[in-house]
């Protein structure tokens, strides 16, 4: 479990933190391709401008986090919460996006590239 902490710039390259917890972390500028984090908590997390190339998120959950200018290129969002979310002018490329998104924000996304199976947005922005 982390909280309060900042990895920024840390290269975290083909990490495992299964069932971890991360409160008021940031992971902004890391390099977290091939990662995994598979059923974990996160709250107030930022993940703005890292790299995320085949990142297993699946089965966790995302309270008021942040993925702002990232390009998300194969990961997988399977199963997942994210509840108050900011995914600002990201580019969702060959992705895995099963989820349930409540209040969050996807506006300049582009998820051409992706299919969007059993995917639920709720009181979501998408423009």
């Amino acid at each position: 479990s982390f909280t309060d902490f900042k990895f920024n710039g840390y290269d975290l390259r083909k990490c495992n933190f299964d069932k971890f917890t991360f409160i008021n972390c940031d992971f902004s500028k890391c390099l977290l391709d091939y990662s995994t984090f598979q059923s974990t908590y996160f709250e107030n997390v930022n993940f703005s401008n890292c790299q995320l190339d085949q990142v297993n998120f699946n089965g966790s959950t995302f309270n008021q986090c942040k993925f702002n200018q990232n390009q998300l290129n194969q990961i997988d969002l399977s199963s997942c919460t994210l509840n108050e979310c900011q995914f600002i002018a990201c580019q969702f490329i060959n992705c895995q996006l099963n989820f349930q998104a409540n209040k969050t924000n996807f506006c300049g996304s582009d998820f051409s590239q992706s299919q969007l199976q059993n995917t639920y947005f709720i009181e979501c922005k998408l423009m």
